[in-house]
């Protein structure tokens, strides 16, 4: 079995998610083989791919345990970033809903990390919205994916639950990708 957790558990704080080959190999699947490799070639993808294999891996464990106060907040901050007219709240919306699912699995300490890796990959999430655009096409596909995630937490289904998310970070890579190709990386 491989053991996903980042950073090293400490004894008192968070969970500690061990993924088999199996699970990586499922998450992994989505992505050609091609690209794949491509994206473990780069410092800042490579980080988007252990986020979108830890990320599934949480947002499963949400959907097969998530109280109906979790289910509540959820639904508060989903409300919230839809009916955001600006993409400065949008974008804080965004990053609660996805804080949201690491509390609720009690691991914040992974979403902090994630953050502090790069300062290439912080510049590129605090604009990430403003590439996308408000009410743009991308704009709504994003926004229906994290109400698709919802969804398949309310339905306490955990495959749909992960299939989303995997939409959902193959949305942001895409983007990525695009935005490192017109800065010339």
């Amino acid at each position: 079995m491989s053991s996903l957790r980042v950073p090293p558990p400490k004894d008192d704080v968070g969970i500690s998610i061990t993924l088999s080959e199996e699970a990586i190999e499922n998450y992994d699947h989505e992505f050609s083989s091609l690209l794949l490799e491509d994206m473990k070639a780069d410092s800042m993808l490579k980080l988007f791919i252990i986020r979108m294999r830890y990320e599934c891996e949480v947002v499963k464990i949400v959907a097969q345990t998530a109280s109906k106060m979790d289910i509540l907040e959820l639904d508060d901050i989903a409300d919230s970033l839809n009916a955001s007219n600006d993409l400065t709240l949008i974008s804080k919306f965004d990053t609660e809903f996805h804080k949201r699912l690491f509390a609720i699995v009690g691991d914040m300490e992974f979403f902090t990390w994630w953050r502090s890796q790069s300062k290439s990959l912080n510049i590129y999430m605090n604009n990430f919205w403003k590439t996308v655009g408000y009410q743009t096409d991308r704009y709504e596909t994003i926004i229906n994916i994290h109400n698709c995630i919802l969804e398949a937490i309310k339905d306490k289904d955990p495959v749909k639950a992960i299939r989303q998310m995997e939409k959902h970070f193959s949305f942001v890579v895409v983007e990525l990708m695009g935005s490192l190709f017109e800065n010339g990386n």
